[in-house]
């Protein structure tokens, strides 16, 4: 049950009990980002229909709750990132391909495992070197730089700082060298490193402001 106020926050009941439940307890706090920003930040699908609407390039993303659907996209796109629907934080999904045999596997954190998507169930199952993954299903291309000799590469992943319409810093998450498919989720919860970058484009900087003004992150206000 979303609405879009006239400032185009995303807003919620729950965000809207909780912001007033912060004002309550802490009157004088300026709030940075707000409460219904921070909800969205954690729902994919919220997220990327929202930069849709605003004109933001994603990746080729399928949210579907049908096994068979979730299948084809990975047979189509060859990479994936299998993802859950809500962001937790916990090493940002498994790169998933199809083998020779047709069959699932899905990598992260150097570990190889059989995925089997289910049409149903709760809750994700490991139980000897097979993953059991119950629907929804959050499938988005795999997006890779070519390098030298046509070898592929993980994308450049900035995340841009902003505070108050301006971008003060960036870092860079990266990987020195990729062994195996897993290498390509980069992430400080897939175990990447993170390290500081002293100049970027132009154009990064700009698409680093119109994000985070489509979703709400641009001004600190008070309560």
């Amino acid at each position: 049950d979303r609405t879009t106020p006239a400032d185009g926050a995303l807003e919620t009941e729950s965000a809207a009990g909780a912001t007033a439940l912060l004002r309550d307890l802490f009157p004088k706090a300026a709030v940075a980002n707000s409460i219904a920003a921070h909800e969205m930040s954690t729902d994919r699908v919220a997220l990327g229909e929202r930069l849709l609407e605003r004109g933001i390039a994603v990746p080729e993303t399928l949210v579907t709750s049908s096994a068979e659907e979730a299948r084809d996209f990975i047979r189509r796109y060859e990479h994936v990132v299998l993802r859950d629907v809500r962001v937790h934080g916990r090493g940002g999904g498994l790169v998933a391909f199809c083998d020779a045999n047709d069959t699932v596997i899905g990598e992260a954190r150097d570990r190889r495992y059989v995925v089997e998507l289910e049409d149903g169930g709760i809750g994700c199952r490991l139980r000897h070197g097979v993953l059991s993954h119950p629907p929804p299903f959050f499938v988005q291309r795999l997006v890779t730089r070519v390098g030298r000799g046509g070898v592929l590469l993980p994308a450049q992943v900035l995340r841009a700082y902003v505070v108050d319409d301006q971008v003060p810093f960036w870092t860079e998450t990266y990987r020195d060298r990729v062994r195996r498919p897993s290498d390509f989720l980069l992430s400080a919860g897939a175990g990447a490193p993170r390290r500081f970058v002293q100049v970027v484009s132009d154009e990064a900087a700009k698409l680093a402001l119109r994000v985070a003004k489509s979703l709400s992150l641009i001004h600190i206000s008070e309560p």
